[in-house]
């Protein structure tokens, strides 16, 4: 939660401000050569923990440790005003600065050219960021400025999604940790750590619970209205909690000097700071990846595209154990991504463009199957590639004329036959005849001639089914990494840019621009003064004279 302050007058903050003279090596300030002027803008945090931002005239934010003493956040207790020692500083990091000394929102990685965005316009939602480059993976990745991230509503919120997202395992470790130390106080708020991450409960609402929350059933418990199977060591951890005590008291109390205490928001939320893991977006990042697995579960079974949003968001509110409206819980970005990449079930299986256009069936080209964050349904910034060494259509449409196929006479087409000798192709063990592979493929669809578009859908499944359904939660207490379906949406959401954006203009954007007029007559003239100038020094002079 953002809550913005202060005046419209500049801060100067010097040296002298942050320097301690009797010990200046433990003392911090700006490097030499940074624009020392910085204004106040806002405080974010909750619960008494708070990071306090100033701007500089370049537009950058710092961090410090209060606000100034004119402020209406200014905290007393804080002492003054000092800037954070952790954060990027450009002597340090240069990856994260542009040259003209603007902050990024991510370090360059190394060796990796930018290539600068001419139409940059802050302003423009399309065209907000600042530059791309090619990741080794061949996918494109978007930069942009770190004022511009905090500025705007929708690059803030999938900037913290994905710092969530890279602060999970460090996050799941530590909390592993936590429950084998012997400190009973460590052991509790280890448990809060891992219900917050694998139960998906607010923090808020875990501070308030009480024993009489809890309900032994068999080998789950029923906890403020939710199910949860827990393993040994957190099951026994829940009994110590409970046993022996009134079912009004706090469920998580640690001892203190004044004596048992419950545990405050205050608490949780420093040590929530120091892992970098924000309580809300952690919930908002398993509920967009809980919706995306549902959705694409309904996409498998074919459920109508006017109705699985709705009932995903159902399905959602029953994890939660709420009957609100929990929308808001769910990233919009992936919600477009997902209806964009969402297919009927009536709608006739896709195939890629043919290699010769004369051989294209009529009609327009197809929509692409249902995709879906996880399960190898990456949505990529790149075109996808041909099968290696699949079938064409000439190839298939031959196999087809071998097998006397009359495609007047059948219920599917040219292209699911093709799609279909492909499929087998991959599946195949024994043969990679196109006949043979031809005579399979004609089976399964006098069978059911989408055969092939179900057969796709469920091999992409993000997950199989669980024995257990939607609503019940396992909660181990040994989790250190990201599942598979977690690992999966992972690698969808650092694909995605923080902004909307089609292949379309991501094709434009990579095409090659036309010279102007004024720079071919620049290249002339630098190559007529090279020339003049007796030519490249470097080169052989045994080498003979060009053309």
């Amino acid at each position: 939660m953002l809550l913005y302050s202060g005046g419209s007058t500049w801060e100067t903050v010097t040296l002298k401000l942050v320097l301690n003279e009797e010990n200046v090596d433990k003392s911090f300030g700006l490097p030499e050569g940074i624009d020392p002027t910085h204004r106040y803008v806002y405080r974010s945090g909750a619960h008494g923990i708070y990071d306090f931002w100033y701007k500089d005239r370049f537009l950058n934010y710092w961090q410090y440790t209060n606000a100034p003493e004119d402020s209406d956040d200014y905290d007393p207790l804080s002492g003054p005003a000092i800037l954070v020692a952790d954060q990027v500083m450009p002597n340090l990091a240069p990856q994260f600065y542009t040259p003209e000394g603007r902050k990024l929102h991510a370090g360059l990685p190394h060796g990796i050219e930018l290539m600068r965005n001419e139409a940059y316009d802050p302003m423009n939602p399309g065209s907000i960021w600042y530059g791309m480059y090619e990741a080794p993976d061949g996918s494109y990745r978007f930069m942009y400025l770190d004022s511009d991230v905090r500025e705007n509503l929708d690059l803030w919120v999938q900037y913290n999604l994905r710092t969530t997202d890279s602060s999970i395992v460090r996050y799941r470790k530590y909390s592993s940790k936590l429950l084998q130390s012997t400190h009973p106080k460590d052991r509790v708020i280890a448990v809060i750590l891992m219900l917050v991450d694998q139960g998906m409960f607010s923090m808020y609402e875990l501070l308030t619970a009480t024993v009489g929350d809890v309900e032994y059933v068999d080998q789950m418990i029923i906890f403020m209205g939710k199910k949860l199977v827990l393993d040994v060591g957190l099951l026994d951890m829940f009994t110590a909690l409970t046993v022996s005590r009134e079912d009004t008291e706090p469920l998580f109390m640690i001892g203190t000097r004044m004596g048992q205490q419950a545990i405050g928001p205050r608490h949780m939320q420093s040590i929530f700071k120091a892992l970098r893991v924000s309580p809300d977006y952690l919930l908002y990042w398993h509920v967009s990846h809980l919706y995306s697995r549902i959705v694409h579960r309904m996409a498998a079974a074919g459920v109508d595209i006017k109705d699985y949003h709705a009932q995903a968001l159902i399905e959602v509110g029953n994890v939660l154990g709420t009957p609100d409206d929990v929308s808001h819980y769910v990233d919009l970005q992936l919600q477009r991504v997902l209806k964009q990449n969402y297919r009927e079930e009536d709608e006739p299986p896709s195939l890629e463009e043919p290699a010769e256009p004369e051989e294209e069936p009529e009609g327009e080209e197809e929509a692409p199957p249902p995709e879906a964050p996880g399960g190898g349904m990456e949505k990529s910034l790149r075109k996808a590639q041909p099968f290696d060494g699949g079938f064409s259509m000439p190839e298939a449409k031959r196999a087809a004329a071998a097998l006397k196929i009359d495609f007047d006479e059948v219920d599917w087409d040219l292209k699911a036959f093709a799609h279909g000798m492909n499929a087998e192709r991959e599946h195949a063990d024994v043969s990679k005849d196109a006949k043979v592979l031809g005579k399979i493929a004609r089976s399964h669809l006098e069978e059911d001639p989408r055969y092939y578009e179900k057969l796709a859908r469920m091999e992409k499944s993000l997950t199989p089914v669980a024995p257990d359904p939607f609503g019940v939660h396992t909660v181990w207490a040994d989790l250190t990494a990201k599942r598979p379906d977690e690992l999966e949406f992972s690698k969808w959401l650092h694909s995605m840019p923080f902004h909307e954006v089609s292949e379309a203009e991501l094709e434009d954007l990579l095409q090659p621009t036309e010279p102007t007029e004024e720079e071919e007559a620049e290249d002339a003239q630098a190559a007529s003064e090279q020339g003049e100038g007796g030519g490249n020094p470097d080169e052989d002079p045994n080498l003979p004279e060009k053309d």
